[in-house]
């Protein structure tokens, strides 16, 4: 067991504590939005989504977070079929 948690541990045992854990809830933006970024990803603009998940209001912030991480791991394995492709490498395993 590590430091962090034995000195957790013993705040909650010491004091009496509980923890209470909080659920992360992912609300979609509204429809119209939802169909701009569609169009986006049918273009393969991730960049753009990216940007347009960004500028998403405060009660979406979990929606967009997770989009963003999506955009930056599509990108990442579009660059790595693009290097594999112009080097001649057929395929590829992917641990993920």
């Amino acid at each position: 067991m590590n430091l962090v948690r034995v000195v957790l541990n013993t705040l909650v045992e010491y004091l009496d504590l509980e923890w209470v854990y909080e659920k992360e809830t992912l609300i979609p933006p509204p429809t119209k939005n939802l169909k701009k970024m569609y169009e986006l990803a049918m273009m393969g603009d991730m960049r753009e989504i990216k940007d347009f998940a960004m500028q998403l209001d405060e009660q979406y912030t979990v929606f967009s977070g997770k989009l963003i991480e999506l955009t930056a791991g599509f990108t990442s394995l579009l660059r790595m079929k693009i290097y594999n492709i112009s080097n001649g490498v057929q395929s590829v395993a992917l641990l993920m």
